[in-house]
């Protein structure tokens, strides 16, 4: 296989762009990582369209071997400072104290789309991996989520580093993910759900806080690349709702000025005073639990440069990486898998769609807008669809598999998997669906989401299944492997459904 071979000095990347085509490399000689984690000699690394990285020589040179008809390629010596994050977070002139992190040491990294949020992130989580730190990777992009599909906020407790070429379905780290169903919380538009996505936030903490021992944890969570009107009120309230300690600005300094402005407390440069009065809070037992503080927890706030690599994706290019995602969930990590395809009756399950249901303005006009000074969770409800309400909006449409026992807990209750839906038959009454296990869902509540996902009639094509239904033979050969289903492997993997 003809490709281009660059040689690396120590402490410089090659940076890889998959413009139009899927691109690979390998590491032919000497030592490299992507994204903080190690690469593996003579592998070969195959990315999708639309993929952008950084190859980072550890050695001191190293050579790497690039395919792909369609690439950019570019060296640096200009590498972000991610790690020093980790310094600056455990150093003894710390902004953060033991003493000011009794739920853990709590990053939010934030800025706009394509500034490098997930890249820092994933750096970050990696080398404290490598430190012997317990790490927590929090995601609540909705648009390009690294540990659900599009449409889901989750987190999961790492243990080893995120693998470089599969990420976190590669792995059987614990997680715990909610369908959110959306890819914008958007309050302003047709489907506006923002009250529901503060909802999963607050539950997403509210496990995170029932971790044991989570004061030892470093907790990094990941932003949408939304940071201006209403995405800059969402910013702000994530950084609340998971008690965030230090946040991390990439570099937009209209954002870090507002921040500075609306988080009380936070300040950049400490004072020695400033830790002395750290350090003198009165202390608590050793044997009582961690309590969530009251007031603002923010001790610190930072603005980190933008790599020079990163570039801006349009809108098709963040379509078809959603998209790929979704097909790695249902066909298997490089398409390898081959599906399952289910006949479900809709009456043995619920089909159900989780509203907020604004709260209208005090002067009684006909516009809605959002009161912050009534609770927000009487207000989400779980609505079940009948046939005319289901009636030309299922096909193609991912469902998630909710872990509630009851119809009121649906709203705040993770997913132990996903369906999407190939065809509805027979007034309603029969969906045919493409799955990761043989078996339909013992869980009787589907949510209904609006992310639709047109790929599965083409899997099953290019594999000769037919559906309604498949070839009993065909799915005998099929193999049943599960790590494609653990995008949500804090509960039982979806091929084996919780009873």
């Amino acid at each position: 296989m003809d490709g281009c071979q660059f040689e690396l000095a120590e402490g410089t990347e090659l940076r890889v762009d998959a413009n139009r085509d899927t691109i690979q490399f390998t590491i032919v000689e000497g030592s490299a990582e992507l994204f903080g984690s190690p690469l593996q000699s003579n592998a070969l690394y195959t990315f999708p369209v639309g993929w952008k990285g950084a190859i980072y020589c550890t050695s001191p040179r190293c050579k790497v071997a690039v395919y792909g008809t369609e690439k950019t390629t570019l060296t640096s010596s200009s590498t972000p400072t991610y790690t020093k994050i980790l310094d600056d977070i455990y150093s003894d002139s710390s902004p953060l104290p033991a003493s000011k992190a009794k739920m853990g040491r709590r990053l939010v990294i934030c800025g706009p789309s394509d500034t490098g949020k997930t890249t820092a992130v994933k750096v970050l989580c990696n080398k404290a991996i490598q430190q012997g730190k317990k790490t927590i990777l929090v995601d609540c992009c909705l648009g390009q989520n690294m540990i659900g599909m599009a449409g889901t906020v989750g987190f999961a407790i790492l243990d080893k580093p995120i693998d470089p070429q599969y990420g976190l379905l590669a792995s059987d780290s614990k997680s715990v993910v909610f369908f959110f169903g959306l890819l914008t919380p958007n309050m302003q538009s047709a489907t506006g759900n923002i009250g529901l996505y503060y909802l999963s936030l607050s539950c997403l903490a509210s496990y995170i806080n029932h971790i044991p021992n989570i004061e030892d944890y470093l907790v990094v969570i990941n932003t949408m690349g939304w940071t201006s009107g209403i995405g800059y009120e969402v910013l702000v309230k994530t950084i609340n709702i998971f008690r965030a300690n230090g946040v991390y600005v990439l570099h937009e300094d209209k954002l870090f000025k507002q921040l500075q402005a609306d988080l009380p407390g936070a300040y950049t440069n400490p004072t020695a005073a400033d830790r002395q009065d750290d350090d003198n809070d009165e202390a608590t037992s050793d044997d009582a639990p961690p309590k969530p503080p009251t007031g603002p927890t923010v001790a610190f706030l930072k603005r980190l440069d933008k790599s020079s690599g990163v570039g801006q994706r349009d809108k098709a290019t963040r379509r078809e990486l959603r998209m790929a995602r979704i097909a790695e969930y249902f066909g298997g990590l490089n398409n390898t898998l081959t599906p399952f395809v289910l006949d479900m009756p809709t009456k043995k399950y619920t089909l159900v769609r989780v509203f907020w249901q604004q709260v209208a303005k005090k002067q009684g006009k006909d516009d809605m807008e959002v009161d912050e000074t009534q609770p927000q969770t009487p207000t989400i409800s779980v609505n079940v669809l009948d046939a005319a309400e289901l009636k030309g909006r299922l096909e193609n449409v991912v469902l998630g598999v909710s872990s509630a026992t009851e119809l009121d807990l649906v709203k705040c209750s993770p997913v132990v998997g996903f369906l999407s839906v190939v065809s509805v038959r027979e007034a309603y009454t029969r969906l045919t669906v493409v799955s990761p296990c043989p078996d339909p869902p013992a869980r009787k509540f589907l949510i209904v989401s609006d992310i639709r996902w047109d790929g599965a009639k083409k899997m099953l094509a290019e594999r000769n299944i037919d559906y309604p239904t498949a070839a009993p033979k065909v799915q005998e050969e099929s193999n049943p492997q599960t790590a494609h289903a653990n995008m949500v492997p804090g509960q039982a993997p979806l091929a084996a459904y919780p009873t």
